[in-house]
């Protein structure tokens, strides 16, 4: 979409002079392919059509193509495709391009691209097997066909009931319904099995349990049958166990029933160190862990209309330390002109990171993280009237020792802030948080320690204050959607619990040694969501399921 990376959310906070200068001569070289299709207001659908043109043409423009040549064929028709659609938008009438009014330019390119997407399929590699719609192999001379997923549901196809036209009335009006539906289906099954009678052959395959190994129906088109004793016979082979296949354990599943391979770790090199954050990403699921922190996998996203929570929290931390360098505003005792600069701190990192003309999502997320940092300096100045006072904030700690078994193992982390009580020297460091939870439910369930961030704290505290402080206390600056429970909640922990989320750490750095990341925790934890295709968690495998249906 011409502009949207000047406007849309970014992945991280801070890139280098190498990579900004890249990305400058980037945004220089688009700009100039694009034209005026970057400029910002709208236009009537035709007005943007010789621009786009323009656009084809500078890409375009010298490239000879032979439609006898595979390679060139699929471009040519997309190109013959694009034009088509522009012809049409062109050749709005009145009354039509009143209805769909003025545009942007993204609008419109977005338009044209859902109207070609899907249209053209790249040419096919030597060897590769087709797939198609099975109602599409009637025409194919292929001696072999083989048919997936012959289940109720699938085939005949479900539709799902309409409020407005249900299938009763669809019947009537003479649109399509669920008889008619299953009596076309059954005439297309029938004609593909005896028009390979002679010779040929058609393989007919039915899903026993989903990914989520949940039972599937065979379609009922397979038991459309007058002769019953066929009928008893094909029950039989339906229902029968599968015949006992000795797995291959290189393709080991981690889910139930998915039958696809799930990539194993293999030999990695030693790690000689772990974030504080990847105590609790282990803990998760190992396998994950193992596909973000050690494979280095990570989605990108380039749709978003709106911060997701990470990059959300990254941008009030950013805020947050902006505040904490300022020893003017950190003495403010007035809320009120606190709440005032911080807006301004604010006003200032949104158009640095966004830009005057943000996405509608982003400037309300924006206006969102206002009433927080409004609620945050009401807090702040009740804490400092405690005698609390910020002594560092958003310090980064690289290789702290932690020694494992006699081996020295490193501890890296970013704190968000340490306070000192003026009074007593005692310690406080505080992790800033933007959802609602508390330390103890972040932290530990029935079973045990689930994360290990703030007890991991106290090592990397001992690199930063010197000499040592009589007391640490651990806990979080909580900025959440709830004013009544924003504030400083301090964990509540003794010294045995403490020494205890020591020993499962080093319990973490003797699993991470040793190199175990198998198998996949199941069920997914929390936020798996990036890693859901590769380990076929259930859920998404539901979802898709329930995808198939609707499609």
């Amino acid at each position: 979409v011409p502009g949207a990376w000047r406007h849309a959310p970014k992945g991280r906070d801070r890139i280098t002079r190498e990579e900004a200068d890249r990305l400058a001569a980037l945004h220089r070289r688009l700009g100039n392919l694009l034209g005026v299709l970057v400029e910002p207001g709208v236009r009537p659908a035709a007005a943007w059509m010789e621009p786009i043109r323009g656009l084809i043409e500078r890409v375009e423009g010298d490239a000879v193509l032979d439609r006898r040549n595979p390679d060139d064929h699929a471009r040519i028709t997309a190109l013959e495709r694009i034009a088509g659609v522009l012809q049409r938008l062109d050749e709005l009438t009145p009354v039509a391009a009143d209805m769909v009014g003025d545009l942007t330019a993204a609008k419109v390119l977005e338009l044209v691209q859902s109207a070609v997407a899907g249209a053209v399929r790249p040419p096919a590699s030597p060897g590769a097997v087709e797939l198609v719609n099975w109602h599409d192999l009637l025409l194919d001379d292929a001696p072999a066909i083989v048919v997936m997923g012959l289940n109720e549901g699938l085939v005949p196809q479900v539709q799902r009931g309409d409020a407005f036209l249900p299938d009763a009335l669809r019947q009537r009006l003479g649109l399509d319904h669920a008889e008619a539906r299953a009596a076309r289906d059954h005439h297309a099954l029938r004609s593909l099995v005896e028009s390979r009678r002679d010779g040929g052959a058609v393989h007919l395959v039915v899903g026993r349990r989903n990914a989520a190994g949940d039972p599937m129906p065979p379609s009922r088109l397979l038991l459309a049958l007058d002769d019953h004793e066929v009928l008893a016979h094909r029950v039989r082979r339906l229902t029968r166990d599968p015949d006992t296949v000795t797995a291959d354990p290189r393709l080991e599943t981690a889910a139930v029933g998915a039958g696809l391979p799930v990539p194993r770790p293999g030999d990695e090199p030693a790690i000689e160190r772990l974030s504080i954050t990847d105590f609790g990403a282990y803990l998760a699921c190992p396998y994950r862990f193992w596909l973000s922190r050690v494979r280095g996998l990570e989605t990108v996203d380039d749709a978003a209309v709106e911060l997701a929570p990470a990059p959300f929290g990254s941008f009030a931390h950013a805020v947050l330390e902006d505040f904490g360098n300022d020893a003017d505003l950190v003495a403010q005792r007035d809320p009120d002109r606190m709440a005032e600069v911080l807006g301004d701190l604010l006003d200032q990192r949104v158009e640095a990171r966004f830009g005057e003309e943000m996405l509608p999502g982003v400037r309300v997320q924006a206006e969102q993280l206002r009433a927080r940092l409004r609620t945050f300096a009401a807090v702040q100045v009740a804490w400092a009237q405690q005698g609390w006072r910020i002594l560092h904030t958003e310090r980064y700690v690289r290789g702290v020792p932690f020694e494992v078994d006699g081996t020295p193992f490193q501890l890296t982390g970013r704190i968000d802030r340490i306070d000192r009580h003026e009074d007593t020297g005692e310690l406080a460091v505080l992790d800033y948080k933007t959802g609602s939870t508390d330390p103890e439910k972040s932290h530990r369930v029935s079973s045990g320690w689930t994360n290990l961030q703030l007890p991991l704290y106290r090592h990397l505290v001992t690199s930063i204050v010197r000499p040592p402080s009589p007391g640490v206390k651990l806990g979080y600056f909580m900025l959440g959607p709830d004013p009544d429970r924003a504030g400083v909640v301090l964990a509540d922990w003794t010294d045995v619990d403490l020494a205890e989320a020591d020993e499962v750490a080093r319990d973490v750095v003797r699993r991470v040694r040793r190199g175990e990341f198998w198998p996949p925790v199941d069920p997914p934890p929390r936020f798996a969501e990036p890693f859901q295709w590769i380990c076929q968690d259930h859920g998404h495998a539901g979802a898709l399921q329930d995808e198939r249906v609707r499609s």
